[in-house]
C-alpha cells in the first residue's frame, strides 16, 4: 500500500483516467463527483474509513467519476492487481458478485446524472400549475 496526502480541493483523479488502484480513507472527506452538460453534480461526500475507486478496477474500466479532497485526506492506495487478488481472482464468486454490485452501482450513478441534468428541463416544462377549485 503506497500512503497518499491530499489538501482540500485537490483532486484525486479525474472522470475518464485509467483506474490503476482503490484508495482507502484513513482521514477526512472526499466529494464524489460526475460530470453533466450543466457541470459537476456531487453524488456522494465520503470519510474515514471508507474505499473510492472500486467500481472502475473491478469492472476494468475508467474511472466513472472524479474525486476531489473537501478537507484535507489522508488515504492508502492499494494498487488494482493486490485489491483484486484478496477476491481470488477472476473467476472466483465473490470477484463475480462483487462485478454485479459495481455494476448495479454505476446504472445507479448513471441514472442519478441523467435525473440532475434533465430536472432543469423539467422545470421548464412545468413552469406553471394551477389549481381550480
Amino acid at each position: 500500500m503506497q500512503s497518499v496526502h491530499l489538501k482540500a480541493s485537490d483532486v484525486l483523479y479525474h472522470e475518464g483516467d485509467v483506474s490503476d488502484g482503490v484508495y482507502f480513507i484513513e482521514a477526512g472527506e472526499v466529494e464524489v463527483r460526475r460530470a453533466i452538460r450543466s457541470g459537476d453534480i456531487t453524488l456522494a461526500i465520503l470519510g474515514k474509513g471508507q474505499i473510492i475507486g472500486e467500481t472502475s478496477v473491478v469492472l476494468h474500466a475508467p474511472r466513472s467519476t472524479s474525486v476531489v479532497a473537501k478537507t484535507a485526506v489522508d488515504l492508502a492506495k492499494i494498487d488494482a492487481d493486490k485489491f483484486l487478488e484478496a477476491f481470488g481472482g477472476a473467476n472466483d464468486l465473490g470477484l463475480k458478485l462483487l462485478r454485479m454490485v459495481c455494476n448495479r452501482l454505476s446504472a445507479s450513478n448513471l441514472s442519478i446524472s441523467a435525473l440532475r441534468e434533465n430536472e432543469g428541463a423539467l422545470r421548464r416544462v412545468v413552469s406553471e400549475i394551477r389549481l381550480i377549485g
